[in-house]
């Protein structure tokens, strides 16, 4: 979450008013795509924008905020989990072609 940079999981608390800060952020600057990468901050923002929450390491969880273009993917963090390199590489792959796609489309 923006303002939320700890190496330490176990620190990371994201509440409301982080979601909400996110969720803000999010609606004013337009990004093409948002990578949900910690379990806690997918969770808590899943729940703030209203969404029934993924299984970890899902890909595409689709556009989440209405009238707001960005597209949104959960991906595993990098490192320092039970998740295997080659499906984490393959969500990431993902959203690369999805980058190339919006490009061809002219976006």
């Amino acid at each position: 979450m923006t303002g939320i940079a700890e190496s330490d999981s176990r620190q990371i608390k994201p509440g409301r008013e982080d979601c909400r800060n996110l969720y803000r952020l999010i609606q004013r600057l337009s990004p093409k795509v948002v990578i949900l990468l910690h379990g806690k901050v997918l969770k808590n923002f899943m729940r703030f924008v209203g969404h029934t929450l993924p299984r970890s390491n899902s890909g595409w969880l689709g556009k989440l905020i209405v009238n707001c273009p960005t597209g949104f993917f959960n991906i595993a963090f990098p490192h320092g989990n039970a998740m295997l390199s080659s499906d984490k590489v393959v969500q990431y792959r993902n959203v690369k072609h999805y980058l190339e796609v919006l490009e061809l489309a002219g976006r």
